[in-house]
């Protein structure tokens, strides 16, 4: 619990000091090494809140790496189902 607290607390960090590339490369590396990683849509959604710009047209996806970061952790949770390799 310490550590998955300690490595929440490494992404905020990273969302605020890092290039973005450390950041999603952070977010991919974490996702597939904890289980049920949910913490990190929180990071996510603060990069939204601080990076996204606002735009009027319609089709501007709104909180798009928060929605693309929940959408990781479901397609990884379900390759973790379908292959035998755990830690």
């Amino acid at each position: 619990m310490l550590v998955r607290i300690s490595v929440l607390t490494l992404l905020i960090f990273s969302v605020v000091s890092l290039p973005w590339f450390f950041t999603f490369a952070l977010f991919f590396l974490f996702g597939f090494y904890f289980k049920n990683y949910y913490e990190m849509i929180a990071p996510a959604f603060i990069f939204d809140i601080l990076y996204s710009l606002p735009a009027d047209e319609w089709w501007h996806p709104f909180f798009l790496v928060t929605i693309c970061t929940a959408l990781f952790l479901l397609l990884v949770g379900e390759v973790r189902k379908r292959i035998f390799i755990y830690h």
